[in-house]
């Protein structure tokens, strides 16, 4: 009974469900400097991504300034037109919606130089005005996850509670997604249409939620970068075996280019099989297409195809989406079109949705402010409503540079809702989004706070109810590998919720050492109006982590750099993931209990034939404790609570090329 009344809740309000620009591509910005470090005005540069040969040409402004706007994440290197700088190269990183800042000594030709700001060095977000969570895909493919997917990761996440593969924040509030910068929201419960094969993930951005005014939805926004073909040929091939519920997982993916420098291609597919499909698993297959394409002047084009089919819920869901990106006077264009499909057999009767999803995002840059804009339009059909609904909306937001050490952000976002029930109306809402990053001592602490109003459509049976919700908390460079940022966030949703919280997330990167991920949430939860049962939980702890370690032996290690113990131990990784939860709530509710669970994995990497053979062997709740979940739990949503399996094994090979 609970399910279903859970359920209708969700479709009446998810009709006129939120749309959400995707914002995955960053912001360059930085100053050309002379030998003699003062701003060098009007010098023609360009910056190439290394990856593809993609060139984008820019001139240094009266100040020495630039700036670059709708980059794609990657690593680039910038050269010089000038004759005088023709020895000139620096290179840098672009991670997926980010803000980096560089400064371009030029010196003459006749003295070689080159700046790398790719040196190992994990720098804390001065830009941002509120915490994201943002986790590379090398770390996450190294990571013993149950079912090998990218949402169950999710739980390293602050705040996300629930199955990952459809989570949700403390307060109830549905989950939006993006793929390569497409929609991908699909089920009217908010479960994502189509799930992305975790060998193509490039990184992934979770924060919940976006305070930026180009993103609607007040709960988690799940924000997704796959990989791209290359001017370089790669792939590999991969499958695991776990006997405890007989699955099987098997697949393989490659990129590479159709046209050196212009057209490339990555493709991916990965299939599911168990023993015994269950109400709520089944055998499927995961796959992708994506296929990118340089126009020309800077213009750029991709286009992604996925498909899930299974696995998770008996769901079918698809997605197709194209994008065009091109240069305009000081600035950038991007036009989007998506398409998702969802269907599902599951018993209690979630219903076909189509979505349709049109997008243009204008980027412009004027001296320290860079101005986004823009419109969506999104249609919904869902079988079981009597007509489409549709959500028409705009937004504009200005990233401004005040000084040096402080950035603010101001935004406001218009959102017109038709549902797709007879009796309703049309509802507009005015939605302000504001926010501040301030460096008030140096360039290693960045102080935080963040302000918006968002509408949730999902959120009650009638009506659509708008949430304030607000962030203030610090961040602090710990080392040159280290980060740690604590914040306290709060909601509130208008005659229904409260919600607050303590928030803390420390991360340590390396190339050679020890890379972990540490995340802990202090939050509570009072709701005004009595539901289906008591979900008050009050308190709430949530401790999360994972981490990948190389262990010291082999080739110029502490241990074993030699002979034949060289040959066994070197080149091992041990990874982990583990979470902790407590909280008071009902017995029977969405969330119950106790969680606690420590996943554990053993990596040895062998050089095969040119490629890497990697041999895997992962063991899930490795201390065998019975633990309490909610019902929809990953492959094992029709088990009964008290009756999970304990401590399971898997073994699995990788090879790469």
């Amino acid at each position: 009974m609970f399910a279903r009344m859970l359920l209708l809740s969700s479709l009446c309000l998810a009709v006129a469900a939120p749309s959400a620009a995707q914002q995955h591509r960053s912001i360059v910005r930085g100053t050309v400097t002379g030998p003699d470090h003062t701003p060098l005005a009007n010098v023609s540069m360009r910056a190439i991504r290394e990856e593809t040969g993609e060139t984008r040409r820019f001139v240094s402004d009266d100040r020495g300034a630039f700036t670059l706007l709708q980059v794609e994440p990657g690593s680039y290197r910038v050269e010089s037109d000038d004759d005088r700088f023709q020895d000139f190269v620096a290179r840098f990183f672009v991670d997926l919606n980010d803000d980096v800042e560089i400064t371009l000594p030029l010196a003459m030709s006749s003295i070689s130089s080159e700046v790398d700001y790719r040196s190992f060095v994990l720098e804390i977000d001065t830009k941002s005005a509120a915490m994201r969570t943002r986790l590379p895909g090398d770390f996450l493919i190294r990571l013993p996850l149950d079912g090998r997917s990218l949402f169950d990761a999710l739980i390293l996440t602050p705040r996300l509670r629930g199955s990952p593969s459809s989570p949700y924040a403390e307060a109830l509030f549905p989950a939006t997604y993006a793929l390569d910068g497409f929609s991908n929201t699909g089920t009217p419960d908010g479960a994502p249409a189509v799930r992305a094969q975790l060998e193509s993930v490039a990184a992934f951005e979770a924060g919940v939620p976006f305070f930026d005014a180009e993103v609607s939805g007040g709960g988690p926004h799940i924000n997704v970068v796959t990989r791209s073909g290359t001017n370089r040929v790669s792939g590999g091939t991969f499958g695991f075996v776990q006997t405890a519920v007989d699955r099987q997982q098997f697949g393989g993916f490659a990129g590479g280019p159709l046209a050196r420098n212009r057209t490339f291609l990555f493709a991916d597919v990965e299939h599911t099989r168990f023993s015994d499909d269950m109400p709520l698993r089944s055998s499927g297959t995961d796959a992708g297409v994506r296929i990118d394409h340089t126009i020309a002047d800077a213009a750029a084009a991709t286009a992604r195809y996925s498909v899930s089919d299974g696995v998770y819920r008996r769901q079918r869901g698809q997605l197709f989406g194209m994008s065009v990106r091109h240069p305009i006077a000081s600035g950038s264009n991007d036009v989007r079109f998506d398409v998702s499909v969802s269907r599902s057999d599951l018993q209690i009767g979630l219903p076909d949705t189509t979505r349709i999803h049109v997008a243009d995002t204008l980027a412009w840059s004027l001296g320290d402010h860079v101005v986004d804009g823009g419109g969506e339009w999104q249609r919904i059909e869902i079988e079981t409503f009597p007509r489409a609904g549709q959500v028409v909306s705009g937004f504009v937001q200005d990233h401004w540079r005040a000084t040096p050490g402080l950035t603010v952000q101001a935004g406001l976002r218009i959102e017109s809702i038709d549902p797709a029930l007879e009796d309703a109306t049309r509802d507009t809402h005015l939605l302000p989004r504001f926010g501040v990053a301030w460096q008030p001592f140096d360039a290693e602490t960045v102080v935080r706070a963040a302000y918006g109003r968002f509408v949730e459509t999902r959120a009650a049976l009638a009506g659509a109810p708008a949430s304030d919700q607000w962030s203030i908390g610090a961040a602090r460079q710990w080392g040159r590998t280290r980060t740690i940022e604590v914040a306290y966030e709060g909601a509130r949703i208008e005659d229904i919720s409260r919600f607050k919280a303590l928030v803390l997330e420390i991360e340590q990167r390396s190339d050679v050492g020890l890379t972990g991920h540490l995340a802990y949430t202090y939050g509570a939860t009072d709701y005004e109006v009595a539901g289906p049962i008591d979900l008050n939980e009050d308190p709430h702890h949530k401790l999360t982590g994972a981490f990948t370690w190389w262990l010291p032996f082999g080739d110029e290690r502490l241990l074993f750099s030699d002979g034949l113990l060289r040959d066994i131990f070197g080149e091992m990784q041990l990874t982990g993931v583990f979470a902790l939860e407590n909280a008071r709530s009902d017995p029977q509710a969405i969330t119950r209990g106790d969680f606690k669970t420590f996943d554990l994995g053993v990596l040895k990497n062998l050089g095969i034939g040119g490629g890497t053979l990697q041999l895997r062997f992962e063991t899930f709740n490795t201390l065998n404790r019975p633990n309490r979940r909610p019902f929809f739990y990953p492959d094992l949503q029709s088990v009964p609570a008290t009756e999970h399996p304990g401590r399971r094994y898997q073994l699995g090979l990788r090879y790469l090329y």
